[in-house]
């Protein structure tokens, strides 16, 4: 099986889309739902607030009893009768977001009944009951509400079952209050009566006699009317563009394009292509320069495709798997950027990887460590769900779990975007309420354990049409949003790009970018950079440098103290740190990474090491530089070290003197701790001697505090 990203679209308008416009130009605002999700779905309500402390509208949160259902749990079972009916543009069709009957009139007129008896959270004094009838309307033959005693039971609804001229209406039932609060509502249906398949979505409670309507969830920033700007005739062709991937820095773009006559091998299948940004000589502005074709070895006469391309430029994840023959398996692969080109992709092993159709999505988070995934799997909800992986010590990444049904629903999720926060989401749904067959959605992870998200908020109309919508994409600013519409007339997938609100950006990032130098002679290395949690020591993420450069790039968000460095075979890091535990808004930083070679005599800066002010104590975040020095020391048994402790010139010589020993032998006492001899270490206190920097600034001072090792024998 070849895999292919998400490239279907809807070529004509359903039913329902087009009743909408129909009623839109006359004036008249309708409400279309179809698809509910569990009792968190993001619907807005139109109604007006109550003085009352009770809830005013309440969605149903139980089932109590269904006497059938289409299929015991997913799509069309009762479990969908929960939370807030969605999807306006899909009612009057088929949706598995709803409860279907399993009882089937065989098209002959014979009374067959069902019930459904659901509960609220909170029971209240009630006025109202809505009930979305998504599907063949007109069978619900009585509503009854009650209480939590027995004899609190009233109807408050009957009818003759018969078929509606509509394919889908929001059933509003007024009533005055009962005596008693409303916990349960009971629907009695006859759908024997009613031809089709018979679709409810959603059951709600109201205390006030506003009429019930669900609504689009909108982002705050979606009223915003910003007018979406075609890439123009470099990025886009007579052909399809799809699936857009922003570099992090927004300097190269990266996309698909489908039945173009340069495509390698069939022109009908998807190859990869980029543009990169360009100053125009004639306006002396930025443009995306003509699209190029990326060529072998990433295109072949398969359908290819980028995931996601790390923050460094320097490692692309493309879908499938390469084989030596030149054909293709399902699967992902990750490609370096080398001295010759794009390397030969090579194979990532995903564990327990099921599959249930070829139609996938990936999305790889700037960490390089997080895989994001768009399946339809035996573990979905529905059709395709979100899941996530992590990379593994042995280089495999976890089995998918499903982000769950904070995310998920009965229908598809898909091209799925992970920011460079690591906690803020973009996908495509037709499972929450939107404009289209397909919408783009926002959602921010709470916690680590990826089941917890914020309701899923829709873009907005400036990004999201009665057509599909999907592909979506952000560089490490936010600043702009690069995804694919077929607003154009053509009926081709075209990418634009839209000016992003703040309040729909990611968490602020930290982009640092240098090159990864010899510490001596200044030549570039081709590296590893690992960067971490100093205050936890976990490691966050992982890049490369660029081999004939050793240019390289991290993206970091907020809210850590972070530590980095390079790492090459036979040298030794001088590491980095920052600190973004404050950071308000984004920024790009240059930070250069030096490799000291490993030989005798070699002295080493050990940056990521703290102490108090006049103290010697070292401080919790010091540990994950010593313990990688100390794992240094045991791989090379035959190294020893003098560690050297430096202050500034503030203070007395003496006790500066007496400062810079303690600091050296704190760190040396550390190192014995984990198990090095101590007759490999030596310690030196040096003051204020041998500054590194003008101790006439703050920033030159700070850089004179420091605590080096110097290698006195090594041998290979």
């Amino acid at each position: 099986m070849i895999l292919r990203h998400d490239s279907t679209h809807q070529q004509a308008k359903p039913l329902a889309m087009r009743l909408y416009h129909t009623f839109y130009q006359c004036g008249f605002i309708i409400c279309i739902w179809s698809c509910c999700l569990y009792a968190h779905a993001p619907v807005h309500l139109i109604s007006r607030q109550h003085k009352s402390a009770e809830p005013v509208v309440q969605w149903a949160s139980k089932v109590i009893r269904v006497t059938s259902q289409l299929r015991s749990i997913g799509p069309y079972s009762a479990f969908q009768l929960l939370g807030k009916p969605n999807i306006l543009s899909r009612a009057g069709e088929t949706n598995p977001c709803s409860w279907a009957s399993a009882k089937d009139n065989n098209r002959i007129p014979v009374s067959i009944i069902d019930h459904i008896r659901v509960e609220f959270t909170t029971p209240v004094t009630a006025r109202q009951v809505a009930v979305a009838e998504n599907l063949n309307p007109g069978a619900i033959i009585a509503i009854l509400v009650r209480g939590s005693a027995p004899q609190e039971v009233d109807t408050v609804y009957t009818a003759r079952p018969q078929q509606l001229a509509v394919s889908w209406r929001m059933l509003n039932v007024f009533f005055e209050p009962r005596p008693y609060k409303v916990g349960e509502v009971e629907l009695i249906l006859d759908v024997g009566m009613v031809p089709g398949l018979n679709e409810i979505d959603a059951i709600a409670i109201g205390t006030t006699k506003d009429t019930i309507k669900p609504d689009i969830n909108l982002a705050p920033g979606a009223h915003v009317p910003v007018q979406p700007e075609n890439l123009g005739n470099g990025v886009n062709s007579t052909s399809d563009e799809l699936f857009p991937i922003i570099a992090p820095d927004g300097k190269t773009l990266y996309f698909c394009r489908k039945n173009h006559p340069e495509n390698i091998g069939d022109e009908k299948l998807e190859d990869i292509w980029y543009s990169e940004l360009e100053h125009d000589t004639t306006t002396h502005e930025l443009r995306w320069g003509t699209a190029k074709n990326i060529g072998a070895p990433l295109n072949n006469r398969h359908p290819n495709f980028v995931c996601g391309i790390l923050p460094d430029g320097n490692t692309l994840l493309v879908g499938n798997v390469y084989l030596p023959n030149g054909n293709a398996k399902d699967g992902i692969s990750l490609s370096y950027r080398t001295r010759d080109g794009w390397s030969m992709p090579e194979r990532q092993v995903i564990m327990d990887y099921q599959l249930n159709r070829a139609t996938v999505n990936y999305s790889l988070a700037p960490d390089g460590k997080t895989l994001l995934m768009a399946l339809d799997r035996n573990t979905s909800l529905g059709g395709m769900d979100l899941f996530v992986s992590f990379l593994q010590p042995n280089g495999t990444w976890s089995p998918p779990l499903n982000l769950g049904r904070d995310i998920n629903t009965a229908g598809d999720e898909t091209t799925v975007f992970l920011a460079s926060d690591g906690m803020t989401l973009y996908f495509s749904s037709d499972g929450h309420n939107g404009y289209g067959s397909n919408d783009i959605f926002m959602s921010r992870r709470l916690d680590s354990t990826w089941q917890r998200w914020t309701e899923p908020q829709n873009l907005g109309p400036a990004i999201n049409t009665p057509e599909w919508d999907a592909y979506f994409s952000l560089p490490a600013s936010g600043e702009f949003a690069y995804f694919v519409s077929y607003r154009a007339s053509s009926g081709k997938g075209d990418i634009y790009r839209i000016a992003f609100p703040d309040a729909l950006r990611p968490r602020p990032v930290t982009l640092v970018s240098g090159r990864v130098l010899d510490a001596r002679t200044k030549a570039p290395i081709g590296a590893l950079i690992r960067y971490e949690s100093l205050t936890t020591g976990r490691e966050i993420g992982i890049a490369r440098s660029d081999s004939l450069t050793g240019a390289y790039a991290i993206s970091l968000p907020v809210g850590e103290l972070y530590g980095f460095r390079a790492e090459a075979d036979t040298y030794v890091s001088i590491n980095e740190n920052i600190d973004l535990r404050n950071l308000q808004k984004y920024q790009e930083i240059q930070r250069d990474l030096r490799l000291v070679k490993l030989a005798q005599g070699q002295s080493v800066t050990i940056n990521n090491i703290f102490f108090d002010t006049g103290k010697w104590e070292l401080r919790p975040e010091s540990a994950p530089e010593l313990r990688r020095i100390a794992d240094l020391l045991q791989r090379n048994p035959s190294m020893s070290i003098t560690i050297a402790g430096y202050t500034d010139n503030i203070g007395s010589k003496k006790a500066n003197l007496e400062l810079s020993h303690k600091r050296a032998r704190a760190v040396m006492e550390y190192f014995i701790r984990l198990g090095i001899e101590s007759h490999r270490l030596a310690v030196r206190g040096f003051g204020a001697n041998n500054p590194v920097s003008s101790n006439q600034s703050e920033e030159g001072r700070q850089l004179n505090r420091r605590v080096e090792f110097i290698i006195e024998k090594y041998s290979q």
